[in-house]
């Protein structure tokens, strides 16, 4: 997060001021096992001083208000679907079609971070999205008034199947994510082995309010 800091001052400087104030700083990663096991403590303060911006814990939904803060009303369209597109290239111009609405939308760019049913992926990478493997992963916040984690330390937790980050962004707020590779248990229930985990492996109380939940998937080529 120290680099992508920096390239938020790159593209407005105060950015990345506003980021830190929205967030909470890390000054230490712990990496576990899932048995709770530590494997190391990383101490991210050089690459604080490498860099020049510290390490933060930031929820999805408080880097997004900085960032929409510095945007006109009518720059942003939530809501939005895509449908298709098609690319003219002689022209170097696609064309992208939207849910509900008639008119055509012409680019010169398109950046394809349109959710784990990508079509701007399946356009793209038809051939080999195909064959390839992937992986799941879920991001989220939760009301923990009393945190597992220090404050000022992140938590990742791993092993050949599952990955688990988590730490304070917010007095009271957690936000945690849950990566698995696939395989037919998850499959069948997701959510029933990210709670597992979430809740066994890493000591989290029993009851957990989650929410501001989205998932991606990502192609592992």
């Amino acid at each position: 997060m120290s680099f992508g800091l920096a390239e938020l001052d790159k593209i407005q400087p105060g950015l990345a001021a506003e980021a830190v104030a929205a967030g909470r700083e890390v000054e230490t990663l712990h990496l576990t096992r899932p048995s709770g096991e530590t494997i190391a403590k990383v101490d991210m303060t050089p690459i604080t001083k490498l860099v020049g911006y510290p390490f933060i814990g930031i929820s999805r939904h408080a880097l997004q208000k900085v960032l929409l803060g510095h945007l006109e009303d009518d720059d942003v369209e939530l809501g939005a679907r895509l449908e298709g597109l098609d690319t003219h290239e002689g022209e170097g111009i696609t064309e992208l079609r939207f849910r509900g609405q008639s008119e055509v939308v012409r680019a010169r760019a398109v950046i394809g971070a349109d959710g784990r049913r990508s079509i701007v992926r399946k356009k793209v990478l038809a051939a080999e999205e195909r064959n390839c493997d992937w992986a799941l992963t879920w991001w989220a916040l939760a009301d923990i008034p009393e945190p597992t984690t220090p404050k000022g330390e992140f938590r990742m937790s791993y092993s050949t199947k599952q990955a688990i980050y988590y730490g304070e962004v917010e007095e009271g707020v957690t936000m945690w994510s849950f990566t698995c590779w696939r395989d037919g248990e998850v499959e069948r229930d997701p959510e029933l082995r990210a709670g597992r985990a979430l809740k066994e492996l890493e000591g989290w109380p029993e009851e957990v309010n989650s929410y501001n939940l989205f998932i991606y998937r990502t192609s592992l080529l």
